[in-house]
């Protein structure tokens, strides 16, 4: 029996020509880079806030706060935030 598949290869296709550009920060993706730094602050503000505790202040603020990420923007976010901490504090 052949499984259906929610894949559509036009997508598929669509993305892999944008792969190489994706993680420039300069190029024609930039606004998505641009909006990270508030991006980032509004989810430690309201991790803050429900949580109880500062994470602005804090060293390793997500230290044993477990946080699924869905629909990230194909890792801008997750990316951005190691390198402004110099590590991934998401995983």
């Amino acid at each position: 029996m052949k499984r259906a598949s929610s894949i559509n290869a036009g997508e598929v296709a669509k993305f892999e020509k944008l792969a190489s550009e994706w993680w420039d920060a300069e190029g024609k993706f930039k606004p998505l880079h641009m909006l990270n730094p508030c991006r980032l602050e509004f989810i430690t503000d309201h991790l803050s806030l429900y949580f109880h505790k500062d994470m602005v202040l804090e060293q390793e603020p997500l230290k044993g706060i477990k946080i699924l990420d869905i629909g990230c923007g194909g890792g801008i976010v997750v990316r951005a935030n190691g390198q402004t901490r110099g590590r991934s504090p998401w995983y």
